[in-house]
């Protein structure tokens, strides 16, 4: 099944994967941060259950939010003189926090899936059926905008 990008998230990859039905998503930018650090230079050591900063600090599991995102945190005495704290984290208190979601392995094989070429053969048929049907409606049948407000009028 070809789904837009806006969908992309790790509760519907999981729910597809669940329910056996291979999904492939359009491609995402990573969100743009004010740190030169990003996350994919932090390593995850799935034995230990860390995240590995580059100068080698450990960032140890603290807690899991409610929308299922695993929060690793740095120790504030080995950040507050480290060298590259200033391209590591912005945060006053001097603690770096990075997030995993706990259905990631499902968004990885998406994502490899995406990155095959039945992924992208299956998404070019997604733009070619969907987008289409859009362009028809706006153009055809003067769906360009919504004349009423509220989804039962519209």
């Amino acid at each position: 099944m070809g789904i837009d990008a806006g969908y992309f998230t790790a509760p519907v990859a999981e729910s597809l994967e669940r329910r056996d039905i291979l999904g492939v998503f359009g491609y995402r930018r990573p969100s743009r941060t004010k740190n030169t650090l990003k996350k994919k230079q932090f390593i995850y050591n799935k034995e230990a259950d860390i995240y590995c900063c580059p100068a080698g600090q450990g960032l140890i599991y603290k807690t899991t939010s409610r929308d299922g995102y695993r929060e690793y945190h740095s120790a504030l005495k080995e950040c507050a003189f480290c060298s590259v704290r200033s391209d590591c984290t912005q945060s006053k208190n001097m603690e770096k926090v990075v997030t995993r979601h706990i259905h990631l392995g499902a968004v990885e094989r998406v994502n490899q899936m995406r990155l095959s070429t039945y992924g992208k053969k299956t998404y070019r048929r997604r733009s070619e059926m969907v987008e289409r049907s859009f362009a028809d409606s706006k153009q055809h049948h003067t769906h360009s905008y919504a004349h009423f407000r509220s989804l039962a009028k519209v």
